[in-house]
Formats: structure tokens, C-alpha cells, sequence
């Protein structure tokens, strides 16, 4: 676990700068006292999200970039009570406040990196049910950037759910299956990461 924590401390320290990487370490750790199931999803997401990230390249800033959103690409839920993130059965009303998250995470993360903000914003907008509906801040941005940023939080989407199924589903028959179905337009980097063995029906994370 120590080993995870330097890890953690030096990906931040290498995307994020100065007093900022210190104030985004406190929100994770804020994230870790406030409902440590989330915590320990995100950091699973952020691992799983850098090994995905490898199967198309071996830069290591884009590697540690990816890392560090994935493990903040929950933070919004510090703004959503344990009772509606734990809460069951998780009705229409629980729904309705849960997907306030990614908006929140937003403002939380936007001063402190900007496109990791916007990673955490849109993880929900490459399924079936897209939350938030627009992501305004990514129209000024250049185009190579744009793509850089929608290419990371594609993966972080994938990763997202492909954990939530392990970890938190009652079906773990057919996963890739039904990562596609809840996914559609994510089918050709689904079907990518199986192949390559960085997703598996039956993988269990160390990071528990």
C-alpha cells in the first residue's frame, strides 16, 4: 500500500504543480475519509486506466496524466452524502442527486488542472445515459487537445464501469458484453482492451 501512496504522490506531483498537487492530494485523501469504498474505486480506476493507457503508448507523462485522473475522477462524490452514495435500494430521487457529481468534481478540480477537470466532468457522457449533457468547456480548446482529452476520458469511462460491474454487480457472466451494450460507441476500444488482456472477465485488482 505504501508502495501505491508514493506512487500516487509522485504522478500528481508530476502533472499537477506546486501548492496545487498538495491541495488535490487533500481532496483525495478528503475523498478516502468520506466514503472509502469510492476512494478505493477511484484509486482501482486510476491503476487500471494508466495499464489501459499502455496498450497505445509509452509516454510517460500521458501515462502519469491518465493516472492521476483516473484516481480523481470521482471527487465530486465529496459532495454527495454517504446516505445517497451508499443508499438501498438507489432510487429515482438518489439517481437525481448522484448525477450532480462529475459537475461537482468539475469545480472542485478546475483550478487545480483544468483538463483533469474535464476528464472528471464527462466520464458519463460515453454511455447510454449521458450525464451532464454538455461539456461547454471543451469548445475552446485546440483540437489536438480536445482529442487527447476525450481519448483519456473514453478509457476512463470504460475502466469506471468494467470496475463497477466487478465490484459492485450482481452479473459477472459476459462483462465485455455488457460494457458494450451500456457503451455502444465505445464497442472498438472495449473490444481492444479484452484482446489485449488489460480487461478480463474474471480480473481481480491487487488494489483493494
Amino acid at each position: 500500500m505504501l508502495n501505491l501512496e508514493s506512487e500516487i504522490s509522485k504522478s500528481i506531483e508530476k502533472v499537477v504543480k506546486g501548492k496545487k498537487a498538495h491541495k488535490l492530494s487533500d481532496l483525495l485523501e478528503s475523498l478516502k475519509n468520506h466514503d472509502l469504498d469510492t476512494y478505493n474505486h477511484s484509486i482501482r480506476v486510476g491503476e487500471l486506466s494508466k495499464k489501459a493507457l499502455e496498450a497505445y503508448t509509452s509516454k510517460q507523462f500521458y501515462l502519469d496524466y491518465i493516472f492521476c485522473a483516473g484516481i480523481s475522477h470521482d471527487i465530486g462524490k465529496l459532495g454527495i452524502s454517504k446516505e445517497i452514495i451508499n443508499a438501498v435500494p438507489f432510487d429515482d430521487r438518489c439517481r437525481e442527486i448522484m448525477d450532480n457529481h462529475p459537475e461537482i468534481g468539475y469545480q472542485l478540480l478546475k483550478d487545480i488542472d483544468k483538463e483533469v477537470a474535464l476528464i472528471c466532468e464527462g466520464h458519463h457522457t460515453f454511455q447510454n445515459r449521458i450525464y451532464p449533457a454538455k461539456l461547454p468547456g471543451l469548445n475552446n480548446l485546440p483540437t489536438r487537445k480536445k482529442y487527447v482529452i476525450s481519448f483519456f476520458t473514453m478509457i476512463i469511462t470504460i475502466v469506471d464501469a468494467y470496475d463497477r460491474i466487478k465490484y459492485k454487480s450482481n452479473n459477472h457472466n459476459h462483462i465485455e458484453g455488457q460494457l458494450i451494450d451500456t457503451h455502444p460507441q465505445c464497442k472498438e476500444m472495449i473490444q481492444y482492451l479484452f484482446k489485449k488482456e488489460i480487461l478480463k472477465e474474471n480480473k481481480i485488482s491487487p488494489y483493494i
